[in-house]
């Protein structure tokens, strides 16, 4: 499922062709144009326990704000990392455990186009933030190592799992914040997971 935020038809260049990082989504997401100004891609992965349980984490950066994050990060550009080894190199350098990219669900891909008001709105960022799910099991579960690999800022201080409709409770609560895109994403999750029992 696709989610545009602020929909322009403002054209684009074609994905389909080899051109870096956008060959990524062509695979996913068929042909389809995407505008030709400067994009922020990001790629996160919802870990799911057997019990419907999702994994958050808490980062020095965002600890003071109390937001809680799903793994993720930015694709290495320069590597022309696809979206699914930026989740498996991510999972290992905040959680330590490797990811099967041939467990990894394509979940949700939402596309954000610069809107009046945003901090972006003069500067044509676009964002693409491709969301997998990933089913984890209790033995990597319990190998989680935080910060296998520190990031001076990003380091994780805190893990909690937690079914999604205690994440949205708690979000409506005021007692955990999400990003806004991050709470889209767990909604969606929500109604596929109440779908799947």
């Amino acid at each position: 499922m696709i989610t545009f935020f602020a929909i322009e038809d403002i054209g684009g260049i074609n994905i389909t062709k080899k051109n870096g990082i956008f060959a990524n989504l062509s695979l996913s997401l068929g042909d389809m144009r995407w505008p030709p100004i400067a994009t922020y891609l990001f790629a996160n992965v919802c870990l799911v326990t057997k019990t419907g349980k999702v994994v958050l984490l808490l980062t020095e950066e965002r600890k003071d704000g109390n937001i809680w994050v799903v793994p993720g990060g930015e694709p290495l550009y320069k590597n022309l990392e696809s979206f699914q080894d930026t989740v498996v190199r991510e999972v290992a350098e905040e959680l330590g455990i490797e990811l099967d990219t041939e467990e990894m669900e394509l979940f949700d891909v939402q596309i954000g186009y610069p809107v009046e008001g945003s901090p972006y709105e003069d500067k044509g960022i676009t964002s693409i933030i491709v969301s997998f799910v990933y089913h984890i099991t209790a033995e990597e579960l319990a190998n989680i190592e935080m910060n296998a690999i520190s990031e001076e800022g990003c380091d994780i201080v805190d893990i909690l799992t937690i079914k999604v409709p205690n994440i949205l409770a708690n979000i409506e609560l005021g007692t955990r914040n999400v990003y806004p895109a991050l709470e889209a994403t767990l909604r969606k999750l929500g109604k596929h997971l109440k779908k799947g029992s």
